[in-house]
């Protein structure tokens, strides 16, 4: 059975929680900062529709739990000013925080596939194949 995160954690009951809104068709283009000095404090979440609609913001009560992927999460991060400073302002992007560590070290987790053919009872797995 195929499943994602909607249907292995969006359960009747989770989705009827009042404070759980849930937005479907969008993509989030970037994490806004809270109107403060010091530390910034993230609570509003900028989303999109398309490409080229007007973004929309949503600000939580109490706090954003950013979860979009080794690939989606550093890409909002760095589109929110938070990343590697110097970078950020070669790209026209306002640093918001210097954080070296976003988006390195990123690896990729190679695979190979292996493929064969067996004539049916053609294989003797001795006590394991019972």
């Amino acid at each position: 059975m195929r499943s994602s995160a909607a249907t292995a954690y969006l359960d009747d009951r989770t989705k009827a929680r009042k404070n759980l809104h849930i937005v479907t068709n969008t993509r989030v283009t970037r994490v806004l900062p809270m109107a403060s000095t010091g530390r910034p404090t993230i609570r509003t979440v900028e989303v999109r529709v398309s490409e080229s609609s007007r973004p929309v913001n949503f600000t939580a009560s109490k706090e954003v739990i950013l979860s979009c992927g080794s690939i989606g999460s550093p890409f909002i991060l760095m589109h929110s000013g938070i990343a590697d400073a110097e970078q950020l302002e070669n790209f026209g992007i306002k640093p918001l925080l210097n954080n070296r560590s976003v988006g390195r070290n990123l690896s990729d987790h190679a695979s190979a596939g292996v493929s064969f053919n067996a004539e049916p009872n053609s294989l003797d797995f001795g006590r394991w194949g019972k």
